[in-house]
């Protein structure tokens, strides 16, 4: 399996999506599966996202603010808000909010290209367009193996190669704020290594990708 890194990501992305942005190199991807992006001279995105969620400041994510993050960002999925992510709502997320989740399951063939969903244009149905490529982008070069760690679990906190999936508990190809719930709580669970009800940036661990830079530097 061949997957990416940070930088390889970038060349395969760059397309009509960040023509008219600064070049982001680095990504982090939040226990919910929320995609953070950082020019590689900035710091690590993994920090974005912490001071997202720790709303009161105070350098510690509570449950409390753990759950408000993740319900944030599940309300951000649901376009259609009938509480449920649907497997178009799915397919959207995996294709246009954090298309390098698939780029990592896969890796990248010169002829493959990044589709639309069915039932939306091109800009989304949120009015956005964020990532994806097209047939007249430049072919992304080979990328090199990372590790035998996948999807988004190689840019994040937990081994999920797909969080919102990931949070379906019977398999029916819908995620219901319950099961969204449960898989958050699950999540914080593995997160809060010292048992103490809070999360620490000094307790969470080093995402694969930037293990594998640093290696890759030496």
């Amino acid at each position: 399996m061949r997957l990416l890194t940070a930088s390889l990501l970038c060349a395969a992305l760059a397309g009509p999506a960040f023509a008219q942005h600064k070049v982001m190199t680095q990504i982090f991807v939040s226990p919910s599966g929320e995609p953070f992006r950082a020019a590689s001279d900035e710091p690590y995105p993994l920090a974005a996202w912490f001071a997202q969620a720790d709303t009161n400041h105070d350098g510690a994510i509570s449950f409390q603010e753990f759950k408000a993050d993740a319900m944030r960002f599940f309300d951000r999925l649901d376009y259609n808000h009938d509480g449920v992510i649907d497997p178009t709502e799915t397919s959207y997320y995996e294709h246009h909010i954090a298309p390098e989740i698939i780029l990592a399951e896969d890796g990248v063939d010169e002829e493959r290209t990044v589709a639309t969903p069915s039932g939306y244009d091109s800009a989304g149905p949120d009015g956005t367009t964020v990532g994806g490529s097209s047939p007249t982008d430049p072919k992304p070069p080979k990328p090199p193996q990372l590790s035998a760690t996948r999807g988004a679990a190689a840019f994040g906190l937990i081994n999920e190669p797909e969080p919102v999936s990931g949070a379906d508990g019977d398999f029916d190809q819908r995620i219901t704020r319950d099961e969204w719930m449960e898989a958050t709580r699950s999540r914080f669970d593995l997160l809060d290594v010292k048992k103490a009800n809070m999360i620490r940036m000094a307790d969470l661990p080093e995402p694969p990708i930037v293990k594998f830079i640093k290696r890759s530097k030496k």
